[in-house]
């Protein structure tokens, strides 16, 4: 499976938590997508609204653009806001129009993108495309991308911006030693990579690099807003800029795959997260012996990954899937879904089916639930398993238990683990260029000693073979199993499965029908 590296465009509309999805083949380079907030707006006209992050200043009320007057310079340099009767509009085809009038002098107008409950991200990209035309280009400061930020207090912090400094062309933060020219009427891609951990902020300008610079204000931990604008210095005849698509992006999910031994081996991830939260799936070859996955130490940005025997012979070699998604509830471009991690103080087993209760982040009306045992407190070996209103039962929209089980392992006991997991609703979710399916199939998935593999058959086919993840759904058997992959699993339009038992008990892996939760990332 190769690496690959594409951005891709998403619709605005978020829910809880930050901005982007991604989906990565191997931890290699990032794939990260962009989330244009411009796309779907109805070109309302708006005056200037107060500074600060009202609701009423919201103008499509769910986060997206609205205007606001922060300050500016006023004749003899004090501070203070200034009157703007102007109005303004922002359409599809041309995000934002903003001219500077000869009768319009010491107007500041700064167009604010702003985004509610934004979430702390180590990586953000933000992206527009700027021309600029008309006279008193060279006097004139404007700006074509402002970036703010919130404290950890929820407190409104300046981070930097891309701005035309007069004759100094267009330049990052207040630097004006690394500039770019733009030849007016002319479209130039402004992109500045936001980094959050390192406090720094990166620049290009039609390609050509602007530098670095260090956070404005350092306490900024999360973004809140971007805008672009005119600033307030003198003009005397008209100008405008146009800036259009607008698009911030940050490294949210990613898939990929890895071959993993009875050793640890670290999985690099393509960026950093917050808090990842990681699931995997073993592929088991026909004459195997049994074995989990166990999956430890998982960091910002790695997690260790390693096969564990489950009675029947050493642990050998086996391809492993999986999927890391940044911790939190989101909808992206209608795929709605959420990953969560917690200490498991439960521990099921053979007869004994309960689980921990859990809670929804949102409302879904056919969830699908995957998930992991991430840590290796205890020696002895424990699965994630799930289900609904009964141990047979797979979760609903209304009822959800999650929990470890130790199989038919008489060693019942096991110390306290952090699980985690992933609900995602039923369906395929085209996300930009990035296709996610997640489904529940059918009853029909039996163990690896009956005669696997059972195949699920995607909705629709992928354009390559997709990183697959599966738990099951509900536990049937009174013995407990494991969901994997099986043999030459996963191509483009289905996936072959079966149930793992461990051979602790018995050495026989006959087990009888499950239905299984998978996620497809490709």
């Amino acid at each position: 499976m190769g690496v690959s590296f594409r951005w891709c465009a998403l619709a605005a509309g978020l829910a809880v938590g930050a901005t982007a999805l991604v989906s990565a083949s191997v931890a290699a380079d990032p794939i990260r997508a962009g989330v244009p907030y411009s796309t779907d707006f109805e070109s309302p006209e708006f005056e200037v609204g107060s500074f600060g992050f009202d609701d009423e200043d919201d103008v499509d009320g769910v986060g997206g653009w609205f205007v606001n007057k922060p300050f500016s310079f006023a004749p003899g340099g004090t501070m203070g806001p200034i009157e703007v009767q102007e109005q303004f509009v922002l359409s599809g085809e041309q995000a934002v129009s903003i001219v500077a009038s000869p009768d319009a002098d010491w107007q500041p107008s700064i167009y604010q993108l702003y985004h509610h409950d934004s979430a702390i991200q180590p990586d953000v990209r933000v992206t527009t495309n700027v021309s600029l035309e008309g006279g008193d280009l060279d006097i004139m400061q404007w700006g074509a991308l402002y970036v703010y930020g919130q404290d950890d207090d929820g407190n409104f912090e300046f981070i930097t911006q891309v701005s035309r400094y007069g004759d100094s062309g267009w330049c990052l933060g207040a630097n004006r030693t690394n500039c770019q020219w733009s030849v007016p009427g002319e479209w130039y891609e402004v992109v500045l990579d936001v980094d959050f951990e390192t406090k720094t902020v990166a620049a290009t300008f039609g390609g050509e690099s602007l530098g670095e610079r260090q956070f404005f204000s350092p306490e900024a931990t999360s973004l809140a807003a971007v805008g672009t604008g005119a600033a307030t210095l003198p003009k005397t005849q008209e100008s405008t800029l146009y800036v259009d698509d607008i698009s911030i992006t940050a490294q949210v999910i990613e898939s990929g795959e890895v071959n993993a031994t009875s050793d640890v081996t670290t999985v690099e991830l393509s960026s950093e997260y917050t808090s990842p939260v990681v699931v995997a799936t073993p592929n088991r070859a026909p004459g195997s012996a049994p074995v989990a996955v166990r999956v430890s130490n998982v960091t910002s940005d790695s997690f260790d990954v390693r096969l564990q025997a489950l009675g029947g012979g050493p642990a050998e070699s086996a391809e492993v899937s999986y999927v890391v998604v940044e911790e939190g509830v989101w909808n992206l471009d209608g795929a709605k879904f959420e990953a969560v991690r917690f200490d498991s103080t439960v521990t099921d087993g053979r007869n004994n089916w309960v689980g921990e209760q859990r809670s929804y982040g949102q409302s879904y009306t056919d969830p699908v639930v995957v998930g992991q045992v991430m840590t290796e407190n205890d020696s002895g070996f424990s699965a994630f398993w799930s289900r609904g209103v009964g141990p047979r039962i797979p979760a609903d929209a209304s009822t959800l238990y999650v929990g470890k089980h130790v199989g038919e392992d008489p060693d019942v006991g096991r110390v306290d683990e952090e699980v985690g997991y992933l609900v995602f609703e039923s369906g395929r979710h085209a996300v930009g260029d990035v296709n996610i399916e997640a489904g529940r199939g059918g009853t029909i998935v039996r163990g690896f000693g009956n005669a696997p593999g059972y195949q699920y058959t995607y909705d629709q086919a992928f354009s390559s073979a997709p990183d697959v993840v599966v738990s099951t759904a509900g536990m049937r058997g009174r013995d407990g199993g494991i969901a994997t992959t099986f043999g030459d699993s996963s191509t483009t339009s289905a996936v072959d499965l079966s149930v793992t038992e461990d051979r602790f008990g018995d050495e026989e892996e006959q087990h009888t029908f499950e239905a299984v939760g998978y996620v497809a990332v490709d």
